[in-house]
């Protein structure tokens, strides 16, 4: 097969305007003791996800708002270190803000005159609980918050939490993940997050709960969707250990939201619910938590792709603000589309294979 190589090739694209990542943690709960159900998770959890988004993900601590217990404030009196921002050697605070219905409707009210059209949103409720026990319609659904005392009191309905997030409504991408009892409710009634800008994955459909993972076999104990999710995206498990549970549909070693869906669908022994994507404008396979993309040291071929379920894809695509692409071949003509918001570089031996193709565009 005749190809056509590049070698120590740089192409660089650079937009007058490149959009910023944000992102927004919400955990309604407080955590005070530690190994223990509807407590310890609240805490360690976020930890985990904030964890992953500074480090392997490309976020800035700056744009990362965090909404956690009654007093705002991380928790420090847990025995484990590796829930401290010490193990990092982080040392100013991961919490930004209480997680009081008030305060997280405030602030998200003043995030949506800083975001514009061309930034990227991320929320994420990390752990709550919801009702009704169980809902008729997904329309029913409403949002609980855990005190520090371990009292369960409502926080919003639906419509009041679409209405609070909706406040932000200028992005050029909008990507949530939702940890709660009848998650799917978000994604699958009449009212919904889905548009065509955003990529919704919950952790249940919304006839079904979704369960605690227990400190025993996973941990110090999590919500199993966090477990899941947050082990593949960060490349290990909270004990260390690399998780075998990933599914990389396209065999291009990057995880996509679509990567990550397919993930908790296969991932069901683990879960014990199954989870609900809301993906309207067909974005899942396209984008990713970061917006800084390596893609190296892989054969791109469509023939050898694995199946993601309800998605048939005719190419690959590559929506993110910023991509390096590394030892790359593109085969069996395949073919790629990059979609960049500020700069793509191609460099050490990329190669297509004629019959292959790329393109490149700015978005």
């Amino acid at each position: 097969m005749k190809k056509i190589i590049f070698i120590f090739l740089i192409l660089t694209h650079t937009s007058a305007y490149a959009g910023e990542n944000y992102a927004i943690l919400i955990s309604l709960g407080t955590a005070t003791e530690d190994t223990t159900y509807n407590n310890s998770e609240f805490w360690y959890d976020l930890f985990l996800t904030y964890e992953d988004l500074i480090i392997e993900q490309g976020f800035t601590h700056e744009n990362v708002f965090v909404f956690y217990g009654d007093d705002g404030e991380d928790w420090t009196e847990t025995i484990f270190e590796r829930y401290k921002k010490e193990y990092h050697g982080w040392t100013e605070p991961i919490v930004d803000f209480d997680n009081s219905y008030e305060t997280v409707n405030q602030e998200i009210g003043k995030l949506a005159n800083i975001i514009t059209d061309q930034d990227i949103l991320h929320i994420r409720l990390v752990v709550a609980h919801a009702g009704p026990f169980p809902p008729t319609n997904p329309d029913e659904y409403f949002l609980g918050l855990v005190d520090k005392d371990g009292l369960l009191h409502p926080w919003a309905t639906l419509q009041q939490t679409l209405d609070l997030f909706n406040q932000i409504n200028n992005y050029k991408k909008r990507k949530i993940f939702w940890m709660t009892c009848f998650a799917g409710c978000v994604a699958e009634g009449e009212l919904s997050f889905n548009n065509e800008k955003t990529t919704i994955i919950t952790s249940s459909q919304w006839y079904q709960g979704s369960f605690y993972c227990p400190h025993d076999d996973f941990g110090h104990g999590h919500a199993c969707f966090n477990y899941v999710i947050t082990s593949c995206l960060y490349g290990e498990d909270p004990l260390g250990e690399p998780p075998d549970h990933c599914v990389d549909c396209f065999r291009d070693g990057v995880l996509s939201l679509l990567d990550l869906w397919t993930t908790g669908i296969s991932s069901q022994y683990i879960m014990g619910s199954t989870p609900a994507l809301g993906d309207i404008g067909m974005l899942a396979g396209k984008i990713f938590i970061t917006e800084n993309l390596i893609l190296e040291d892989v054969d791109l071929d469509l023939g050898t792709s694995a199946s993601c379920y309800y998605y048939d894809y005719e190419c690959y695509e590559y929506w993110v603000e910023t991509m390096k692409v590394r030892n790359v071949n593109i085969k069996n003509n395949s073919n790629v589309i990059f979609e960049i918001g500020k700069e793509i570089e191609f460099e050490k031996n990329f190669e297509v294979e004629l019959g292959s193709t790329i393109e490149v565009i700015n978005k």
